[in-house]
């Protein structure tokens, strides 16, 4: 469920944000129901830092770790979105590794290449890219506009390949641009599917100017 922003408060930063000083706001968000969705920390810029936390509308801690300069360091816990709140996977980012996930879980997943971190993750790196690699002013001219891009997965390196713009309209230079973020990105996971499910390895990421 996504949660509505609150107007952000001054943030008291801990030891690990002082570099920040004042330039650092505390982001809450909460859910329909009042509970707290996203609880985490950004710089004026825009990029989150230091602790992230996010719970499940029942209060259950949902997803736990930390960011470095806007993206994701350090090892982060997933857990299940019911009242039970029980672990069901564990990544250590600055390893690229998975360290946990539950088996049970199998016929819940998806089966198909998964981003490393999910589909949280994968906006946060988006994000990240489409504020460094284009100017102010190139931002403001695409504001409200999305463009989508397609690829494969290769099955042996879990990396984009064949990576194809879904418009027609793009400029060669921002579909050369775009395609460049696609292929930066960090290794797949390998699908978790059932014995009896066959693995999608055709997907594609939507790039969304605030």
């Amino acid at each position: 469920m996504v949660g509505q922003e609150r107007a952000p408060v001054q943030a008291q930063p801990d030891s690990t944000l002082k570099a920040y000083k004042d330039s650092l706001q505390h982001i809450v968000t909460y859910h329909k129901n009042g509970s707290v969705n996203e609880d985490y920390y950004k710089t004026c810029n825009g990029d989150k830092v230091g602790s992230y936390k996010r719970y499940t509308r029942y209060g259950k801690l949902y997803i736990t770790g930390k960011y470095n300069e806007g993206m994701p360091a350090g090892v982060w816990y997933y857990y299940s979105a019911d009242t039970s709140g029980k672990l069901v996977q564990a990544l250590d980012f600055d390893k690229h590794k998975e360290l946990y996930v539950d088996s049970l879980r199998v016929s819940q997943l998806f089966c198909s290449p998964r981003f490393f971190g999910g589909n949280m993750i994968q906006m946060d790196y988006i994000q990240k890219r489409l504020r460094t690699d284009f100017s102010a002013a190139e931002r403001a001219q695409f504001k409200g506009q999305s463009f989508t891009i397609s690829y494969t997965i290769d099955a042996t390196i879990l990396k984009p390949m064949l990576i194809t713009p879904d418009q027609t309209y793009l400029s060669p230079e921002m579909e050369k641009r775009l395609i460049q973020i696609v292929k930066d990105m960090p290794a797949y996971l390998p699908p978790v599917c059932r014995p009896d499910s066959e693995a999608v390895w055709r997907t594609n990421v939507v790039f969304y100017f605030p």
